[in-house]
């Protein structure tokens, strides 16, 4: 069930000064604790914490120094 006090991703964005795209992508990679897919739309609890990603980019495969 989905309770009355969900954001839209848009509502969550413009609350934590980010861009309505990033919190979408955020939520596609499971990022943002709590969030929905209703349809088209990604719900977010208020109270939700934007949980970190990996560090760096990795090891380069096949590159020898």
């Amino acid at each position: 069930m989905i309770s009355e006090r969900m954001l839209t991703a848009s509502q969550y964005a413009a609350l934590h000064y980010l861009s309505t795209a990033r919190i979408r992508l955020l939520c596609s990679q499971g990022r943002i604790s709590g969030a929905r897919k209703l349809g088209h739309f990604w719900l977010v609890p208020p109270d939700a914490k934007i949980l970190p990603g990996k560090k760096g980019r990795g090891k380069a495969k096949g590159v020898s120094k």
